[in-house]
């Protein structure tokens, strides 16, 4: 075992109890010796409970910390003790005198921990009393050394476990630790308790052998007492030691806990607000999520939308070609109504030239309704050529305006194929959608706008559109109807042609036999001239008869 010592810091506390526990001491032999001087013929540093650093009785410590290791004498002990009254006094000092040695040898090895003086009990006199005065200096000498070898050895042992109970992690630890050394304390103390108590049966033995055989080892009692003394000193040190430890041990612990506490509020404000950022990020990221599905539903309601703008621009260009032929188509009808209608009006201008004709010469009254239905006919035509002149003007703004629908188409078309492109580029692009998404949402406002401006003007389109297809239908109702009229009036022109030869043939018949007529008549007029005359003639006669 090792030698070494090891000194340990006693502290103001310690200090001041070892004073009182000194003063309490001296005060109470004072009083001892003045009252009985007899009593106390020694002066001896023991380890009792009034030492410096001892501890309270075992009864109030032994259930918390450890099992007392103190051990009472027996009633044999103690009968054998009383028998050995007339053992010699030599003995009896010189054995004081050996234990004042062991233990001041024992006060200085611990560096002067543990002094004080003590009174003897009673048991402690009997028992010096009674040991035996006849043995030989080198057993007693042998004996000091056993026993101070056995405190010693639970003294190193006691040290040498202090420092890994004192660094302990936790008091889980160093109660287990603290567990060990006791059980290693014992097994030491009870080693070398049977040796000495050997050695003692031993010395008894040779020394005591012409006494009775009844109590040969009676005088070893007192050392044994002793011991349990010392015992009992040691594990009360111990006790103390166990203490002061478990009190550095709680103030460490409640530091720990403070620091612990402190730290775990630190780190639980921490995680709250780690926490709480996790929550605006996911709320942040649901959010967004949220406007990345409502602008992906916009985007597909947009191409739906672009969709059908493409194919109503596709049933209004083809319904513009349809325009477009029936325009054509109009202009070839208007083309040959023009043709018509300058025959017509060549037919009238002859029809008029022979009206005036027929005006000139002295009309006949059954002449007049034809002449006036003949003027009525070439007015209606005259209204119908005004009519179809306006047609021809509509028809030319009708061309004008599916000029202006074609090109208007054409910028719809471009616009729509410049917003399929930024639509394509809006889908190539998606793992830049947070970056951009302020310009998506401006571009998305932009293309909103001009996707209303495209209906808007979809709608007008279509509408004017219904408008020039109504208009087309009208005219090209009033054109069949026109033609219709024209190819009647042109039968009937025909009919009054024939007509009007057939009233021009009667009109010469007429004309002749007016002029037979006049002749006839002027033939009358100079007979009755004649007659007149001779009238005249034969009125005279009479006058000139009668006279």
């Amino acid at each position: 075992m090792s030698t070494n010592m090891r000194y340990v810091r006693p502290t103001r506390a310690s200090n001041l109890r070892a004073l009182a526990n000194n003063s309490r001491a001296a005060s109470n032999e004072l009083t001892a010796r003045s009252q009985s001087p007899s009593g106390f013929s020694l002066s001896r540093s023991v380890y009792t409970a009034h030492t410096v650093y001892s501890m309270p009785t075992e009864g109030r410590f032994s259930a918390s910390y450890f099992v007392s290791l103190h051990e009472q004498p027996t009633k044999a002990e103690r009968s054998v003790s009383k028998s050995r009254t007339n053992s010699s006094a030599a003995k009896s000092r010189a054995l004081p005198k050996a234990q004042v040695r062991s233990v001041g040898t024992q006060s200085l090895q611990t560096e002067s921990i543990v002094e004080s003086k003590l009174v003897t009990n009673d048991d402690t006199k009997s028992a010096s009393s009674r040991l035996a005065h006849n043995l030989p200096n080198e057993c007693v000498q042998d004996l000091k050394a056993r026993c101070q070898a056995a405190v010693d050895s639970g003294f190193m042992m006691l040290y040498d476990h202090l420092e890994p109970i004192q660094l302990a992690k936790d008091e889980f630890e160093a109660c287990h630790r603290k567990e060990q050394l006791k059980v290693k304390l014992k097994e030491l103390l009870s080693r070398n308790m049977e040796r000495i108590v050997e050695s003692i049966d031993e010395v008894c033995g040779t020394a005591g052998a012409g006494e009775q055989k009844a109590s040969p080892n009676s005088h070893l009692y007192s050392d044994i007492g002793r011991l349990r003394r010392l015992k009992q000193h040691m594990e009360g040190r111990f006790l103390q030691l166990n203490k002061n430890h478990i009190e550095q041990m709680n103030r460490l612990r409640a530091d720990l806990e403070g620091k612990l506490l402190a730290g775990e509020r630190h780190w639980q404000q921490t995680l709250g607000e780690l926490q709480e950022r996790l929550r605006h990020s996911e709320t942040h990221s649901e959010e967004t999520s949220c406007q990345l599905a409502m602008q992906n539903a916009a985007l597909t309601a947009k191409d739906s939308a672009i969709e059908s703008a493409k194919a109503n621009m596709d049933k209004l260009s083809s319904r513009n070609m349809e325009l477009k032929q029936l325009v054509k188509e109009s202009d070839a009808a208007l083309l040959s109504i023009r043709q018509e209608l300058e025959r017509n009006r060549e037919h009238i201008a002859c029809l008029e030239g022979q009206l005036n004709e027929l005006k000139q010469r002295p009309a006949a009254v059954d002449i007049l309704p034809v002449v006036q239905e003949k003027d009525q006919i070439i007015s209606e035509l005259k209204l119908k050529i005004e009519e179809l002149l306006l047609l021809k003007d509509v028809h030319h703004d009708q061309e004008q305006t599916n000029l202006k629908l074609c090109a208007k188409n054409d910028e719809l078309d471009a616009k729509i194929s410049e917003l399929q492109a930024k639509l394509n580029s809006t889908k190539a692009q998606p793992n830049d959608k947070d970056q951009k998404d302020e310009q998506l949402h401006l571009d998305q406002e932009f293309l909103r706008q001009e996707l209303f401006c495209f209906q808007a003007l979809v709608i007008k389109l279509r509408e004017q559109a219904s408008r020039y297809s109504e208009v087309v239908t009208t005219c090209t109702h009033e054109i069949t109807e026109l033609k219709k009229t024209i190819d009647q009036r042109y039968l009937e022109s025909v009919g009054k042609d024939t007509q009007i030869k057939l009233l021009s043939n009667q009109l010469r018949a007429k004309e002749e036999q007016v002029g037979q007529l006049f002749e006839k008549l002027n033939c009358q007029q100079e007979k009755l001239m004649r007659l007149e005359e001779c009238v005249k003639l034969s009125a005279g006669n009479t006058e000139r008869h009668h006279q």
